[in-house]
């Protein structure tokens, strides 16, 4: 589902159910920021319980290969949470923090090349043999911020902007761009980094918090209904 759609669909369940709150699109973009971010956090935190889990969290899965300096590297940009880790096909088992620095004290589970353990700090990953120099770490991304971008037609009536787009002299980005009719104005919208399942849960999410309560089973009626009256 794209921005637009789930904009149209929450404008919908919203007036179908006389919330009286009419969504403009800031308060749109806050909300569906707000909501990507809570499903992220309710489904990653059953990482691979069940197929449906896995399924909806496939999309995120990520790999990259780490360079260690003195026994440390950065995290990826994107990291949300830790998979596994590998060095030279060597299993890196992963520790909290008191574990990390004990197994390092006592000499029959002090790490070595055959047995390496790494634990993930702030910003980075912390290895141990500290001479280790790369391995690879598999992990799950955090989805990408989703935006609503938007301009204003000649009517001063909203239009999604999915993709970059010339505008009219008579129309204006949501900035207060206005169009010459040649220059190409970038879009900055980003979809829902979700499948159709997940994104109608988000929909749940964002009526929630602009003041109704569904069940998943409702939104999906509300989405069929929508679908039939636009037919």
């Amino acid at each position: 589902m794209t921005n637009q759609e789930v904009f149209d669909l929450v404008k919908y369940i919203l007036n179908e159910e006389e919330s009286g709150n009419a969504l403009s699109p800031e308060e749109f973009n806050i909300l569906l920021n707000a909501s990507s971010w809570e499903l992220t956090r309710q489904i990653f935190r059953v990482y691979e319980e069940g197929q449906e889990v896995t399924d909806a969290i496939q999309r995120f899965k990520s790999d990259t290969a780490l360079t260690f300096v003195s026994g440390e590297a950065d995290l990826p940009a994107n990291y949300y949470r830790k998979s596994y880790m590998t060095a030279d096909g060597i299993w890196v088992e992963f520790c909290d923090d008191y574990e990390f620095g004990y197994r390092q004290t006592r000499q029959l589970t002090k790490p070595d090349h055959k047995y390496p353990i790494a634990r993930i700090k702030s910003n980075s990953i912390e290895i141990n043999p500290a001479d280790i120099t790369s391995a690879t770490l598999y992990y799950l991304r955090h989805p990408n911020e989703p935006f609503y971008d938007y301009y204003y037609d000649s009517n001063g009536r909203i239009v999604f902007m999915p993709e970059n787009k010339v505008l009219d002299v008579d129309e204006e980005y949501r900035d207060g761009t206005e169009g010459d009719g040649e220059t190409e104005i970038e879009s900055n919208n980003v979809d829902l980094d979700w499948n159709t399942n997940e994104i109608l849960i988000a929909v749940s999410m964002i009526c929630s918090k602009a003041g109704i309560n569904l069940k998943e089973g409702q939104v999906i009626e509300y989405s069929e209904l929508m679908k039939q009256q636009k037919s």
